[in-house]
């Protein structure tokens, strides 16, 4: 302690040091003190002083959820063969690193959950004969793994329907809550349906005429439920954000006693509100009762000692999950599939898929509303084992990829124009059914959401044309909706080798193959948003190693006023048209060569096409014939290349 009188001083005990104007400051630098006897050992650094721990973002959140061992009928799931059944219980394929999903109040459909007091399936009200109620956070809550879910949606959520061309007026009850802006509400008409609202952004009654809304073109909005690519979305295109008034800072007066607050709106509000009635339709019949929650931890042991014990203990108190909600958490689910390789800072996702039937109607129309309601269909002339309805909805699904499937150049031409009048609002019966789970990753849907079609002029199978995804001209699969689990930080997020030196393995060759460091954070997105993020639309997205041969140029792909669009057509210069003239040029000069080739090669040679097996011992006196033939088709196609 220093004893300091009193006085008038205020640097009484310490000092005045006045800085002088440079260059001319007082003072000097200290010199650097190694600590050490002589230059060669080194510099001894002192201790580094924080404030915190230097942990930034890489702080996770775990969250522990108290599970009843099984709170719901085991769901089944019948062998190839149909021999056995399997069934499958909420949380038991639900272990460390996989993900979690959590069980919320959320639809308005009676309980599926067997609560026969209140009928009420949330997570309050569980099995009072199978579980006593908790308070607080100890209450049980309800997980299920993935396996469940899938199971899950294939028994009770497939067979639910979504007609498109609902009004929104009688979806949303605030449609105001959507779109809320201190100028005005839209008001929706009977014709503002899901699939066609009007272009309310720019109306007059929220939006100034004289201000960056107020002077856009008319757009087309509501949901496109007819693109090639496997996504639902909006017909609005380009996304931004304009301001609704003249003044950006300042309250205006229009001069008829209208006083307008600056307000920003997006420019694709019919849009916006056409997928907020989707997710509301999604949420009512229970489509999202079941949401992700987080990546799984650990599992919590009552008598690791003893594995009967523990069970025993697990029955009667539960289980105890401990759930990765937020930051870095090691993952497997989208782990084993090629198609979804990562790379870090690539995103996983799980996506809810349907069956998007385009224009229903007729015998198709019957089985589908069959199938909602679960009536079989007549036994058939020499049946002898009755099929049940989602066994005949699934004939249909299979006739229809069979026959009608858009798997050429052509034939994704003949669907375009019919898509194309339905973007530009042709009323349609369109209908969403046959729900279900699926995953993907940010890096597939980049290269393989496309449509591509092989060298014989059929769809590329397996995961690399649409993500997998049937497109027919009846019907098509399509991503309705889904969420983001997170971003992945590492790819190798697992041991190279055995730990056991004794044991070893030997290196790990596929990187992908194990497990992911996924930094959890989760979040809701809609078909829109997965278009606009990730499609690669009409497969102009290129590798680096590719040149690039510019962006879409499908009319349904490229941002225009309403009045254009509907001036436009499909035709363009390259792309599909080209490919399927092209087709036709060349199967005309194969006709006249002596027919297409058997196995249907050749359909994208650029040369001439090839002569089927049979022609090779045809008489010489074709051969001059052919071979003018084969010159020809290629004069033209040198021709059409420099044009």
């Amino acid at each position: 302690m220093v004893s300091i009188a009193a006085g008038n001083n205020p640097f009484a005990g310490g000092a005045q040091q006045r800085n002088l104007p440079p260059p001319a400051v007082g003072g000097a630098d200290l010199s650097a003190n190694t600590r050490v006897s002589a230059p060669v050992g080194g510099v001894n650094p002192g201790q580094i002083l924080s404030a915190r721990n230097n942990e930034g973002s890489n702080i996770g959140v775990p969250y522990t959820r108290l599970c009843p061992l099984n709170n719901e009928v085991p769901l089944g799931k019948r062998s190839f063969d149909g021999s056995r059944k399997e069934m499958h219980t909420e949380t038991q394929s639900l272990r460390a690193t996989t993900l979690a999903f959590i069980l919320g109040k959320r639809s308005k459909l009676p309980a599926i959950r067997a609560d026969p007091v209140d009928g009420d399936r949330s997570q309050l009200h569980m099995m009072h004969t199978l579980m006593p109620g908790m308070p607080g956070t100890e209450r049980f809550q309800a997980l299920c793994s993935l396996e469940y879910l899938q199971l899950y949606f294939e028994q009770v959520c497939a067979k639910l329907q979504i007609n498109l061309n609902e009004p929104l007026s009688t979806v949303l009850d605030k449609p105001g809550h959507v779109l809320g802006c201190p100028n005005g509400m839209p008001t929706l008409e009977d014709t503002d349906t899901l699939l066609n609202v009007r272009d309310f952004a720019t109306e007059a009654n929220v939006t100034q005429p004289g201000s960056e809304m107020g002077k856009s073109p008319e757009r087309l909005q509501g949901i496109y439920a007819r693109d090639v690519g496997p996504f639902l979305r909006g017909k609005g295109i380009a996304q931004a954000m304009l301001q609704t008034t003249t003044s950006a800072t300042t309250m205006v007066s229009d001069g008829n006693g209208k006083d307008w607050a600056p307000c920003l709106r997006s420019r694709n509000s019919g849009d916006e509100m056409a997928f907020a009635g989707l997710l509301k339709k999604m949420t009512d019949i229970g489509l999202l009762d079941w949401t992700p929650d987080g990546i799984v931890l650990s599992k919590g042991a009552e008598d690791p000692s003893d594995k009967l014990s523990d069970e025993y203990f697990n029955a009667r108190d539960g289980q105890l999950f401990n759930i990765r909600v937020q930051g870095p958490a090691v993952g497997t689910t989208w782990t084993g599939d090629s198609s979804m390789e990562t790379l870090p800072m690539d995103k996983v996702f799980v996506v809810i898929v349907a069956d998007v039937w385009f224009d229903l109607a007729g015998e198709d129309q019957k089985v589908v509303d069959a199938f909602k309601d679960g009536t079989p269909p007549p036994l058939g002339i020499g049946e002898e084992k009755q099929k049940t309805a989602a066994q005949a909805y699934e004939e249909l699904r299979q006739n229809k990829i069979l026959k009608l499937s858009v798997d050429s150049n052509a034939k994704e031409l003949e669907f375009l124009e019919l898509a194309f009048e339905a973007f530009k609002g042709k009323a349609q019966n369109t209908v969403l059914t046959n729900f279900r789970i699926e995953l993907t990753t940010s890096s597939q849907i980049v290269n393989y959401s496309h449509m591509r079609h092989s060298a014989a002029s059929k769809t590329v199978p397996g995961k690399r044309s649409r993500m997998g995804l049937h497109l027919t001209q009846s019907f098509g699969e399509y991503i309705v909706g889904g969420w983001s689990i997170g971003n992945v930080m590492d790819t190798s997020a697992s041991r190279a080798t055995m730990p056991n030196a004794g044991s070893s393995i030997g290196v790990r060759t596929a990187p992908n193959s194990a497990a992911l460091n996924i930094n959890v954070s989760i979040g809701y997105w809609d078909g829109d948003r997965f278009w606009r993020t990730f499609m690669n639309k009409e497969g102009t997205v290129k590798p680096r190693y590719e040149s690039s041969q510019g962006g879409p140029q499908l009319p349904m792909n490229v941002a225009m006023p309403k009045e254009e669009v509907e001036a436009a057509s499909i035709e363009f210069k390259g792309g599909v048209n080209k490919r399927a003239k092209r087709d036709e040029r060349q199967a005309a000069a194969a006709a006249v060569a002596g027919g297409p080739r058997a196995d249907g090669a050749g359909a994208f040679d650029d040369g001439a096409p090839s002569l089927a097996s049979g022609d090779i011992n045809a008489s010489a006196a074709g051969a001059p014939a052919r071979a003018a033939a084969i010159a020809a088709a290629r004069a033209a196609g040198s021709s059409s290349g420099r044009r």
